[in-house]
């Protein structure tokens, strides 16, 4: 049981065993005599305070966010329309309840480095999330290059900006207006203009200061910055006082960003 597998052991060890001095059960044409079993123990019946007061005990050994999946589905006590039922309505539900740990999850690894970086997999049949990768450094150069692989297999771009997840579903017909809607580079723009208000930096400054946590990669950040000096919203200038050549942005480019 799903019980067993997240606390390794058995709270429920009932059996319906075949014995002489059992109870006749009448299946069909046939009589059959049986005994119900609790472990070793042949018990008169099962009652649903006994089976209460055992899941209660063994949801205490379970993580707490599945406490309560757990107990909509193994007690007797809750109502029918709350009971989970089915192998689908588990999954789903299971699902649901990990976000959340997969967030305090992510937290906790992260508590001893600077830079997490996670990929999530979708399932090709249901589109949910059937599993992350999830990678950890204290140094800015592994992040960065782990950075561009998983952008690069990144099933989806939107304004060039990675999705950061594989996803089957984006291999078929979008609803381009739902796209169009997602403006992540507008959003960057507006963001280091604010952040930095003020402020001269380098490229390479801005990038390294900005991106950690968000999905954007060198690449958006030049992109960006040519855009707002192309429009005459910031300044940028060489180490060598030459304006940046046409169509590019190094990594030495020196931004001034307006007051």
């Amino acid at each position: 049981t799903i019980l067993y597998a997240v606390t390794g052991e058995k709270p429920f060890n009932y059996r319906l065993v075949r014995e002489n001095d059992g109870r006749e059960v009448r299946i069909g044409e046939e009589i059959f005599r049986i005994n119900i079993k609790d472990g070793d123990e042949t018990v008169e019946k099962i009652t649903v305070e006994e089976h209460e007061e055992k899941l209660k005990r063994a949801l205490k050994k379970a993580p707490s966010s599945l406490r309560k999946m757990l107990h909509r589905t193994l007690s007797i006590k809750v109502p029918e329309k709350k009971r989970i039922t089915s192998v689908r309505q588990l999954k789903r539900e299971f699902e649901r309840a990990q976000k959340g740990a997969f967030a305090r999850f992510v937290d906790e690894i992260a508590s001893g480095a600077r830079y997490v970086l996670p990929f999530r997999f979708k399932n090709d049949r249901e589109r949910r999330t059937s599993h992350h990768l999830i990678f950890v450094s204290k140094h800015f150069r592994g992040y960065e290059i782990m950075k561009d692989i998983m952008a690069r297999e990144s099933t989806s771009m939107t304004q060039n900006v990675p999705s950061f997840e594989y996803n089957p579903a984006d291999f078929m017909p979008k609803q381009m207006l739902l796209f169009q809607l997602s403006r992540p580079l507008d959003d960057l723009k507006h963001d280091i203009m604010h952040i930095f208000k003020g402020q001269q930096l380098t490229m390479q400054e801005i990038y390294e200061i900005h991106n950690v946590d968000t999905p954007y990669t060198k690449k958006n950040y030049k992109d960006v910055l040519r855009d707002l000096y192309d429009n005459g919203l910031i300044e940028a200038i060489s180490p060598k006082g030459k304006p940046p050549r046409m169509g590019t942005f190094g990594n030495d480019i020196i931004v001034t960003f307006p007051e």
